[in-house]
């Protein structure tokens, strides 16, 4: 069979690194693979700083007798049918459905495949026909086992470090994420640092003033606790385009990983840290749940709630008639302090029976979230897959 593989897998997103991953269990198999990049990211000054040279025998294939396409792309009004072969699309769903009109173009395709069970229901309660297959992306355990240099954080060698990585979009839930991080840490700011790796858009690197607007962003999130600036805890953005070395850079430097989204069809980021050993803090709704549980992180609740207060290009997108989920703040912010609390207490030496119990508890979890991102390596799953 020859596969034609139409994905952003030169793209240095989190999007396309589950392409390229998912391009590799097609090359193990004996499918005679194709493949054509599409582009949605932007470097800074357009510097390329990954080595796609693996992927020149694949892009220069010529397109005959082509027996199936895969497309993956971030809407399914982007993708296009191609008559006469078997047309497949992988996509991503955050909220529990779709768009009617993008509903309409699944239904376009011979089969569809999606990172978790949620996103199957959620093709189905919109009204989806064709068969849906759940496929969680994969990994490569190569990048977990490798030794990086840590990221370099001036002034941070004495605090704990916690971190996320995503967009600053209401999706990803950082304004819940400082709010817990602010009430968790007001007695103790020079203990802490909260590290946001971030970005305004991808598709657009010349905004010149968006260090600034996350910053405004940041700071009004504070203003709105009200939290003296003498008490408030420290937060560190960090912008920019990292190479996967630079993001793995910082998963190795980072103590507790922190997923603060409202809606998710996987989340690469909190996976890695699961992957690198860290102490994963994080809700289990949506895609989450395929990966995320009490055996391999500390999981806080929230409500299911209306999307609200979302601005989106499309206007079908993330509106009032969806549903994602609604962090706790309370919770969430618990859970850090606990963990800090617990983690200065082992280096110290300070703690009691019961708190050697707790974080022994933790302890256990990274070790069980290691085996667990082991089961999804592409050289295991791929058989599968195919």
């Amino acid at each position: 069979m020859k596969l034609l593989f139409v994905a952003p897998y030169r793209d240095f997103s989190g999007f396309s690194l589950v392409s390229r991953n998912l391009l590799k269990t097609f090359i193990q198999s004996d499918i005679d693979v194709v493949t054509r990049a599409i582009k949605y990211d932007q470097l800074d000054n357009d510097k390329q700083n990954m080595d796609f040279s693996w992927l020149k025998p694949y892009e220069e294939k010529n397109l005959l007798n082509i027996d199936m396409m895969l497309q993956i792309v971030t809407s399914n009004i982007e993708a296009t049918i191609k008559p006469g072969i078997c047309n497949g699309l992988y996509t991503f769903l955050e909220t529990d459905r779709i768009q009617q009109s993008w509903a309409m173009k699944a239904n376009e395709f011979d089969f569809l495949m999606v990172a978790c069970k949620a996103n199957a229901e959620a093709l189905v309660r919109s009204g989806v026909t064709k068969p849906i297959l759940t496929c969680p992306p994969p990994c490569d355990i190569d990048v977990y086992n490798k030794v990086y240099e840590p990221y370099k954080i001036q002034g941070a060698e004495n605090r704990t470090v916690f971190y996320n990585i995503c967009q600053l979009s209401t999706k990803k839930g950082i304004d819940t994420l400082l709010r817990a991080y602010y009430a968790a840490f007001v007695d103790r700011p020079n203990e802490v640092l909260l590290v946001l790796k971030t970005y305004l858009s991808m598709a657009n690197r010349n905004n010149a003033n968006e260090l600034e607007q996350v910053k405004q962003f940041i700071n009004r999130v504070w203003q709105g606790c009200r939290i003296p600036v003498q008490q408030r805890p420290p937060v560190l953005p960090i912008l920019g385009t990292f190479s996967e070395e630079g993001i793995h850079q910082l998963h190795t430097r980072g103590d507790v990983y922190v997923c603060s989204s409202r809606g998710e069809g996987w989340t690469i980021p909190a996976f890695d840290s699961l992957g690198h050993g860290k102490i994963l803090i994080s809700n289990n709704f949506g895609g989450l749940q395929t990966f995320v549980n009490n055996d391999v992180a500390l999981v806080y609740g929230g409500c299911v709630t209306c999307c609200y207060d979302s601005p989106h290009p499309d206007p079908e997108l993330y509106t009032g008639m969806e549903k994602w989920f609604e962090p706790s703040v309370a919770e969430l912010s618990s859970l850090m302090r606990a963990t800090h609390l617990l983690r200065i207490g082992n280096i110290s030496g300070q703690l009691n029976e019961a708190n050697q119990k707790e974080w022994a508890s933790i302890l256990q979890r990274q070790i069980n979230a290691k085996l667990m991102v082991e089961r999804f390596d592409y050289r295991k799953v791929w058989p599968i897959i195919v």
